[in-house]
């Protein structure tokens, strides 16, 4: 009888993604039926902050990486179904509703990466090769609160903005900032939790 070596199974790269706002919290079937759960406060820490002001959402605030005005906070981070970071990214950019100029990725063995800052994708480097990660993917979307106010962000002037909002964008925001896991920790979050802020 014949004995054949059987082949050896090709391993699935690990594809880590990192979470800290609504793609943390707000379930999307079509998005989480590509990954397995959430591990709360297990990523790398990177700086942010309520820092983005979105147009398509009443001028309503989103949580982003924020290397100058944002606060470090350790995120959460996921392992991706899937066997390649270009699906990975398309998946995450189709989610956030976004291009993926503004997703944010980087594989280990080659060194390619891409994101709108140095230090975050240095630090997320660091982080995935102590995890053996073989790949990292995450929202990239940058600040753009100078761009839209004329002001540099800081708290007060992101609380001014916020008052200046409808009700019903102030109770959305308001809801944005409170699902937020507890392991962000920011400036503004801490200021809008010390009521009366609207």
């Amino acid at each position: 009888m014949l004995a054949f070596n059987k082949p050896t199974p090709k391993r699935m790269p690990r594809i880590a993604i990192l979470g800290w706002g609504s793609l943390y919290w707000d379930r999307e079937p079509k998005f989480d039926r590509y990954h397995r759960g959430w591990y709360e406060a297990k990523g790398p820490m990177i700086n942010l902050e309520y820092s983005q002001i979105v147009p398509d959402k009443d001028d309503g605030l989103a949580l982003v990486i924020d290397p100058r005005a944002g606060a470090p906070c350790r995120v959460g981070h996921c392992i991706s179904k899937r066997d390649t970071i270009r699906a990975v990214v398309r998946d995450l950019a189709k989610r956030e509703q976004t291009d993926a100029e503004n997703i944010g990725h980087l594989q280990v063995q080659s060194g390619t990466a891409h994101g709108h800052d140095v230090e975050t994708l240095k630090t997320v480097l660091d982080w995935a090769r102590r995890m053996r990660m073989d790949a990292v993917v995450w929202t990239d979307t940058p600040s753009n609160f100078k761009q839209r106010t004329g002001k540099p962000f800081s708290v007060k002037s992101a609380v001014q903005h916020i008052r200046s909002l409808k009700p019903e964008t102030k109770a959305k925001v308001a809801e944005y900032v409170w699902r937020s896991p507890k392991f962000v920790d920011t400036p503004l979050r801490r200021a809008l939790q010390k009521p009366p802020w609207f």
